[in-house]
Parts: C-alpha cells; structure tokens; sequence
C-alpha cells in the first residue's frame, strides 16, 4: 500500500494530475497481490488498476438529490438517470484495452459530483466496522466526494452504462484491515480465482473484496481470531453461495422486458455491498449458474483440504524485506500528457547512437545467452571504453548499454548486474514479530528509500512527493536510445524474436539501474519473471506504440538528424 501511495505521488506530478489520478486494485490494498509471498511482488496473472478521472463535463446523478441540490450543480455537469450502479451515459473508450497491457489497466472514467445513496452510513445502520474506518467513509462521501464512474455496463446493456466506482471507499476499508481481516480476504480470493475458477468459469476477484465487506459489516470484532480463519472463510464461502440462490427466485417486474431479465438474472452473483441497489454480475460467457454453485459448495466440503494446498504454496521470506515494485509504464504510456515543447527534450549525447550501432551490428547472430557466439574481446573493450567515456549522458543510459555489451559476450544476467549495480535498492524493512506499519508509515518508508536514489531526484514535503528533479530527464534519455537501437534492428531485417531478446534485455537493464525494482529472478535456461514482462511493456509502448507520431519528444528527434548523428562516427 505504502509503494503504491508513493507511485501514485509520482504519477500525479509528473503527469500533473493531482487529484484526478488513483492507484487501485489489490497492489494499493496491500493484500492478495501475489497470492504465495508476502515480498512486494504481483503475481503475473495480477496487474495495477490506474484510474484517471476526467473533471470536464461531471456527472450529476439525480438518485436521491432534491431539487435545490441538482439545480447548484446542473452547470457544467451533465445530467444522467441512475440505476442499478450504473449511469446512463455512454462509456468512455480506454486506450489501454487496445494495448493489451499485461500488468497495467488503464482506467479513463468519469467525475460524479457526488456519490448515490451509500446504506451504510443510513441513520440508524448498525455495522462491526471500525468507527475510525466509517468516520473516514463518511468523509469521503460527504465531505470530499471524489466519486467517478467507469466504463463497465450491465449483461445486454453493453456501451450505454458507466458503472459508478466504490473504489475509494474500498481503499478505505483495505487500509484499516487488521491480520486475520487481510488474511482472510488473501484466503478468499485463493480459494475463488486458483480454486473454484480452476474447475468453473464465472466467478470475479472482485467478489473476495464484496464478500469481505459483509463479514466485515456482520462479525463482531472478538470473532476475528487467527483460531477461528477457516470457520470465518467456510461463512464467507456460505455467504457467496446463499446469495447467487437467491436472486434465481426473484421475479421480473416488467412481463415486457421479461427475456432480456432473465438472461440478466442468470449473469448476477451478489449484491453489491456499497451500493445496495445495485449487483455484482459473473463475467461475460459464464458457465451456469448452478454449476458454479455446486463447485463453490464443493470447496466448502473440502475447506480444509484446500486451505493445505494453499499453505503449501506459501514462500518463506528469506528476509524480512519488502521489495518495491514502481510502476514506470504509467509515465510512458501516457508520454504525451507530459507536454514536452520543442527543444524542451535537448538531446545533447549524439555519440550514444554510434555506440548503440556498434553493439547492434553484433545482433546478427542468434541472441540467447546460450548460443551468443564469442566476441572478440577488442571488440568489447573498445565498446566499454567508449560508453564510459561518454560525455553529458546519464548514469541511467550508460548502464543499459553497458548491460546490452555484456549480454552480447554471453555474461549471465546476474553476474553482469552485480558489476554494473553501484549499490542494491532492498527494499522496505518489515517489523518483527506482530508489531505493524500503517499504510501511512509503509508510504514514508518507502519514500525515505527513493530519496536515496540520486537518479530520481524525489523531493518530499508534507508526506507527499513535491519534486522530481531529474527522473524525467532520465527515462526520456534512455527510451531515445532504445527507439535508435530499435530502428537499427529494423534496418538490419533482424529477427523479430532477436528484437524481443533486446527488449527484455533493456528491461533487465531497468532492473539494473538505480530504479527500485525488485531483485531480478532466473527461470531455467532464460530469464523470465514478471517484472521483466513489466518492464518490457515499458518499452513496447514507447517504441512501438507511442512512436514518433504521438510523442513530442520524438517528434522533435528526426530521422533525418539521427541519421547525420550515425554516419559521423
């Protein structure tokens, strides 16, 4: 939670999104990321919810507003009817499902002036949930509403509908969650997205979370006992179960409308526990409802068989460290916020694109680290000597091409960072025995460690990332240098597994630089892991996607000029 309150900083001032951009998801929970450690990383098949919340035309939801409130918010807001969760407005199309993010969503979504009628905060509700935690909730909904919509429609409905997001009020309650709490929800989404969706399809992770709120709302606080996990998840699991039988008995209003509900119906799991009036639905082509029943019931009877599969796939931390996981990507994908003015980007390294040919020309052989060719070892001196002699270019530039001229000699990855690392980002210290740190305290820790990095340039004032001297300067440097290497390839006719090679390779060099990743990890013979995935979208999107044509900075870099720059080495 705390890294990724510390990415979210980050992202809103580089991005100069102040209040219109959030971190979600189960990254900024702090809980259920990787459902087998405990060390800050995210499992592949998980990713990084980015929101960006457009203010220009909000949303005025006329559920439960009087007159007077809807006429002092009618101007420059647009007017839509509310049912069932949802506004009537059409969606807002996202970017990033026609990219096909591996680790990130991107989210665009829509302001709402304020938030539909929330039950649990109805005078005379009674709940188990913390008064600091519904105080908080109440702040949000009624003091500071920063309420928005998604593109998410109802089964048959699909682009007339937004869905009206709880997720700030979600974050509240994820925040606030003591052990057993967290533990509990971590068992939850095992047991429904590794479990019962290994035999069904149908069911969200989003259900843990809504689940969780119920038991949370209904268990009193001396229930929420390390003895008592299994018993609490065997009512959550019964929970889940009563509710889709439920709603298979609910009868349609409207004769008229009567296909089109059923087929609705059939699709709804729950109730939404925020917003009472609305549904959680099962994905798109679920399996039958029933059989989805009987599978849930199923894990029920072999509770306890599958809570030992589970621990059985537990990893022990080697030490008690948190390793940080900031997000890059965000910042690349959406290059073209960041308005760069011409000449604002003044590439002054032109001899970087000489050395970046000259590694390249050694591309032509199959790049693997078990079948690379020997170099000769002038060659590769002579390379070395000319990166470390470059002159105006960052340390952050000078590693990845260094990282790229070991890889080519056949150096394995771990060795080849540990001479290029001046020093190694470990991450977060956890405290011993039951002892905590807040989320607040997580964020400050985690920001004490950027501090660090000199390459970054983060300055800090009031809990909050106020600067970055430098870190623009220093990714926009290095993606120049990897859309040169890129183009080379290109020219080269070389293959395109050779190029992806060179990808993950530049990725590895992220890992390598001062930038708090993670530790790199070995699979096999090569070299795989989530946060090379991660890293290698960094540089797809600038390099394939963004390009020349969407991003100032490059535009601002001709081919003409990189050309000039080659032939006079």
């Amino acid at each position: 939670s705390g890294v990724a309150l510390a990415l979210e900083d980050l992202l809103r001032l580089l991005l100069k999104s102040y209040d219109s951009l959030f971190v979600f998801g189960s990254f900024c929970d702090g809980w259920g990321s990787c459902l087998s450690k405990i060390d800050g990383s995210i499992d592949s098949d998980s990713d990084i919810d980015i929101t960006f919340v457009l203010k220009s035309n909000s949303v005025h939801i006329t559920a439960d507003c009087s007159a007077s409130e809807t006429s002092q918010c009618l101007e420059g807001c647009m007017v839509a009817d509310y049912e069932d969760g949802h506004v009537k407005y059409a969606k807002l199309t996202s970017r990033g499902d026609d990219l096909r993010l591996s680790d990130i969503d991107i989210i665009p979504a829509r302001h709402c002036c304020s938030y539909p009628r929330i039950e649990l905060l109805s005078p005379g509700y009674r709940s188990h949930i913390s008064t600091q935690t519904l105080e908080a909730i109440r702040t949000e909904v009624l003091q500071v509403p920063r309420c928005h919509a998604v593109s998410a429609s109802p089964p048959g409905l699909e682009g007339s509908r937004m869905r009206v997001s709880t997720t700030l009020l979600e974050r509240i309650v994820m925040h606030n969650l003591s052990t057993v709490q967290g533990q509990l929800f971590v068992l939850l989404k095992f047991f429904i997205k590794r479990h019962i969706s290994s035999k069904v399809s149908g069911l969200k992770t989003y259900m843990a979370k809504n689940l969780l709120f119920y038991m949370l709302d209904e268990t009193p606080v001396e229930d929420w006992r390390p003895e008592n996990l299994l018993s609490l998840l065997k009512q959550s699991l019964e929970l889940l179960v009563a509710m889709m039988e439920s709603f298979d008995n609910e009868e349609v209003s409207d004769p008229t409308q009567a296909a089109a509900a059923d087929r609705r119906l059939e699709a709804v799991c729950m109730r939404h526990f925020f917003l009472r009036d609305a549904v959680v639905y099962l994905k798109k082509d679920h399996a039958d409802k029933r059989s989805i029943v009987t599978e849930t019931k199923t894990a029920i009877d072999d509770i306890q068989k599958i809570a030992q599969v589970f621990e059985a796939g537990l990893t022990k931390n080697s030490v008690r460290v948190v390793h940080l996981h900031i997000a890059l990507q965000p910042l690349i994908y959406f290059a073209d916020v960041m308005q760069f003015s011409k000449g604002e980007m003044n590439f002054k390294c032109k001899e970087i694109f000489g050395i970046v040919w000259e590694i390249q020309s050694l591309m032509h052989r199959e790049a693997t680290p078990s079948q690379c060719q020997p170099v000769a070892p002038e060659d590769f001196a002579r390379v070395l000597q000319k990166i470390s002699e470059l002159e105006g270019c960052h340390e952050v530039v000078k590693k990845c091409l260094t990282m790229m001229a070991h890889y080519k000699v056949g150096m394995p990855i771990g060795e080849s960072r540990d001479q290029i690392c001046d020093e190694e980002f470990g991450g977060v210290l956890c405290p011993e025995g039951d002892s905590t740190l807040s989320v607040k305290e997580g964020k400050a820790a985690v920001m004490k460690l950027l501090q660090r990095c000199d390459s970054l340039g983060i300055e800090v004032c009031h809990d909050r990332i106020c600067a970055v001297r430098s870190l623009q300067t220093e990714i926009w440097q290095l993606f120049q240098v990897l859309s040169t290497f890129l183009k080379n390839c290109r020219r080269s006719s070389l293959p395109t597994d050779t190029a992806l090679h060179v990808l993950d390779f530049a990725s590895a060099a992220l890992l390598a630089t001062n930038f708090p990743f993670p530790v790199f990890r070995t699979e096999g013979d090569g070299w795989r892991s989530s946060e090379v995935n991660f890293a290698r979208n960094i540089l797809m999107i600038f390099c394939e996607v963004v390009g020349t044509e969407d991003c100032p900075a490059l535009r601002d870099w001709s081919d003409d000029e990189e050309e000039e720059a080659l032939q006079s080495q």
